[in-house]
């Protein structure tokens, strides 16, 4: 795993990694304890629920859309950026607060339109942005998405599942290999952790995530 730069103030938390791969355990078993323990207020902001919300009141997309993700395709760029301004302009900022991204960037035009929005959102330097990649083998995170019952749309449905395993190869691996490769030079943090390790070594990504030594 990549080492995280010492004395990090992390502020923004962009969460990333294919269906089941820990993303939202990150939430459970590291983020949400680590702030609770510190007193740092915590904002989550779930793109999946503010894309409902949108659409509820879009009643003119939202058919083909909501169909786009029954069948596991991603939702247009054009409507997920346009969703998360309108998020970042409601959400109250809170001193000192610590957002998480649960979500995004799925796809560079969502990564090359909306970094500095989110830095400008939130009043904060690249160097508090963090994206989080979380690294699992495919048959791990393909075994849990599938088998996994969460009363999600596509819990145990493998033609689903193939379909986000697809979108996800195709579309966010290329997204994130960039955040990767341009991390120091444009300053902000890039971090792997093992998802297959979250649950049962949760302190040895709380470092990661927030520097610690």
């Amino acid at each position: 795993m990549q080492k995280r730069r010492s004395k990090l103030k992390v502020r923004v938390i962009a969460l990333i990694g294919p269906p089941g791969s820990g993303k939202g355990t990150t939430k459970k078993y590291v983020i949400q304890p680590y702030c609770e323990k510190h007193g740092i207020p915590l904002v989550i902001i779930p793109m999946s629920e503010e894309i409902s919300l949108y659409l509820d009141e879009n009643a003119d997309i939202a058919p083909s859309v909501r169909q786009d993700m029954a069948e596991g395709r991603l939702v247009a760029d054009k409507i997920v950026i346009e969703v998360l301004r309108r998020a970042l302009k409601r959400i109250k900022k809170l001193p000192n607060a610590i957002y998480v991204l649960d979500g995004m960037p799925r796809t560079m035009g969502q990564f090359t339109t909306c970094f500095y929005e989110v830095l400008e959102a939130f009043d904060i330097k690249p160097h508090e942005y963090l994206f989080a990649n979380l690294k699992t083998p495919a048959w791990l995170w393909g075994f849990r998405a599938a088998n996994r019952k969460e009363d999600r749309a596509d819990d145990g449905n493998e033609e689903v599942f193939i379909t986000r395993c697809g979108e996800f190869e195709h579309k966010t691996v290329p997204t994130i290999n960039h955040i990767q490769q341009n991390a120091e030079r444009v300053g902000y943090g890039y971090l792997e952790l093992n998802g297959q390790f979250i649950r049962s070594q949760p302190q040895l990504a709380t470092d990661q995530i927030f520097g610690h030594q």
